[in-house]
């Protein structure tokens, strides 16, 4: 996505998105000015890892896949222009159902695990 500042021309391009909105959460919706998004994330994401890290894994899927809108409405509502974007696809690997299923399958294991300690040291 490409986004132009109408006051002094100024283009920005916002790449791999998925991927920090995944790693840093809240922290990379901040850095881009979409606060309102910030504060979601981090209370949305704050309690998921109170109640489990695994699914605190599958909330940082979610934000990763709500990324591209919402940093796209942010640009728009500062008044920002989108620009048509001369590269055809995000890498395969930055792809949503590429960070989704990722996030799906460290949350199931982590989840697993959990559940694994939680009942064996019950019984002994």
């Amino acid at each position: 996505m490409k986004f132009q500042n109408p006051q002094n021309g100024y283009t920005e391009e916002v790449t791999d998105y998925r991927l920090w909105a995944f790693l840093f959460g809240p922290l990379y919706f901040a850095y881009k000015g979409v606060w309102h998004m910030f504060l979601v994330a981090a209370v949305v994401q704050s309690i998921a890892f109170v109640v489990n890290p695994g699914i605190w894994i599958l909330t940082c899927a979610g934000v990763a896949a709500l990324a591209g809108g919402e940093i796209r409405k942010g640009y728009l509502k500062k008044g920002w222009s989108e620009v048509a974007d001369d590269a055809k696809d995000a890498p395969y690997w930055t792809q949503k159902r590429i960070v989704i299923a990722v996030a799906l399958l460290v949350g199931t294991v982590l989840i697993a695990v959990y559940w694994a300690k939680a009942y064996t040291s019950s019984f002994m």
